[in-house]
């Protein structure tokens, strides 16, 4: 059983059948926010492999959850920015400018369960607006 952020489901997507064949053991993924892996890890649910923010893998080495010096970094994501077909490219070129073109947006949306929503939190924190951000 492996758990997984929904990040590399595309590379699993296109990697699990060739190590299936090379291996002869069948994948099991189940794919969740970082935070639901989190809960499910916390409460002893059975896994093999577990694939996580790196803040969070170790998190659980120092509590004992995951094999000590088991990490492996494998990748990493990104954050960006769009906007609606047809709406004029945003100018987020400062911090301010960034703080104002989000505090203007009539919505802001993004994946807040995930490992790249606590990044947009935090950004949104550093930022000094994350309350004011919670009403769009």
């Amino acid at each position: 059983m492996v758990f997984s952020s929904a990040a590399p489901r595309a590379i699993f997507r296109e990697l699990a059948p060739a190590f299936e064949r090379a291996t002869g053991h069948g994948l099991v993924i189940d794919y969740d926010f970082a935070a639901g892996l989190k809960r499910r890890i916390e409460a002893g649910d059975p896994f093999d492999v577990a694939v996580l923010p790196p803040d969070m893998a170790e998190d659980f080495m120092g509590r004992g959850k995951l094999a000590a010096g088991s990490r492996v970094d494998l990748g990493r994501t990104g954050v960006g920015v769009a906007v609606r077909k047809g709406a004029p490219k945003p100018q987020i070129g400062t911090v301010d400018a960034s703080r104002q073109v989000l505090l203007a947006a009539p919505k802001v949306a993004f994946a807040d369960g995930g490992a790249s929503g606590v990044h947009v939190n935090r950004i949104l924190a550093q930022l000094g607006i994350a309350e004011a951000m919670k009403q769009s």
